[in-house]
């Protein structure tokens, strides 16, 4: 089976191009590689579709945007460490604004006696915890030794945990907006 090997310059560390090696094992595709003047991150099986036809087998410094062209988990998951680190933070800086805000806005509703404007707090409040939590798995990518694709499935996992309770609340209150829309016809008709 053809493997692509991914990695990095040993003298520079930046990305490089990944290696299209027609060997029957991994760890004699590794070698190829690493005989390329590659330092070896991952070594992914490589099916007979996603054969390539214009792949050099050297390796030559690209960006890391090229090197995004296949499953390639490096340091970062594939994305540039800026990109993660700027993920991570304003992340966080939204997070906490929303810990800020869900709290006045709770105490308010609380204090006004307003039950639906102290729900509204709360699911503001589950927000700000899940983009938070978001942050921090983002911040983990790339700090593990070797390849991460774990934590950069971690990290994405949370995103789409993130977004799910948001789509779950948007349908819940389109459902709701419905439902008093038809009562008031009702009451309107009657």
């Amino acid at each position: 089976m053809p493997y692509f090997a991914y990695g990095r310059d040993p003298k520079t560390d930046e990305p490089m191009r990944r290696i299209y090696c027609e060997h029957s094992a991994e760890d004699e595709a590794r070698a190829h590689a690493q005989a390329q003047g590659m330092r070896v991150t991952s070594v992914v099986p490589c099916s007979e579709q996603d054969k390539p036809g214009a792949i050099v087998a050297g390796a030559s410094p690209v960006s890391a945007a090229t090197v995004l062209d296949g499953p390639t988990p490096v340091s970062t998951g594939g994305a540039p460490r800026d990109v993660i680190d700027g993920i991570t933070r304003y992340m966080r800086i939204v997070g906490i604004f929303l810990v800020i805000s869900a709290a006045i806005t709770f105490v308010a509703a609380l204090v006004a006696g307003r039950a639906a404007a102290a729900l509204e707090g709360l699911v503001e409040l589950v927000v700000a915890i899940l983009t938070i939590r978001t942050a921090g798995r983002f911040g983990r990518v790339g700090s593990r030794a070797g390849g991460d694709a774990g934590s950069m499935t971690e990290a994405l996992e949370s995103l789409r945990s993130l977004y799910l309770f948001q789509a779950i609340v948007i349908a819940a209150a389109v459902v709701i907006i419905g439902l008093v829309v038809v009562g008031a016809l009702l009451m309107r008709a009657v």
